[in-house]
């Protein structure tokens, strides 16, 4: 969708109506298996230890470049990735390794975006675990 003149492309703080937990992985001592995940730190947050506010929503994939299908037993099985759209987060490096939480749903991050690299908005695409 093309902003109005004088609007901007970036979502106003209405769009933002869904509170999700951003949470880093934790490993054992060889550092080399994840063993859970715990609340990230947000640093000037109000909200409590990883929230933060967003938007969640299906992710829409042109047809052409939509991968999301899977073949499993002769069959094809439709994957349905989410779009979570939030903030630009100063001092947080958000990542693949990491795992959002909405409501009960955790959703492992496949693609990490900052909307036209203008450190305003993030758009998270990921897929929800099990």
């Amino acid at each position: 969708m093309k902003a109005f003149k004088g609007q901007s492309n970036y979502a106003g703080a209405g769009e933002f109506r869904d509170i999700v937990t951003l949470l880093d992985p934790t490993y054992n001592s060889p550092a080399d298996e994840v063993t859970g995940y715990t609340p990230l730190i947000i640093p000037g947050s109000s909200l409590p230890a990883g929230q933060t506010w967003a938007n969640v929503e299906p992710a829409i994939i042109p047809p052409g470049r939509n991968m999301n299908i899977k073949y499993e037993a002769d069959r094809d099985i439709a994957i349905n990735d989410t779009l979570i759209r939030l903030r630009f987060l100063p001092g947080v490096a958000i990542t693949v390794a990491q795992r959002v939480q909405h409501e009960s749903t955790v959703f492992t991050i496949r693609n990490v975006a900052d909307v036209g690299s203008r450190r305003r908005e993030l758009h998270l695409t990921c897929r929800s675990v099990g």
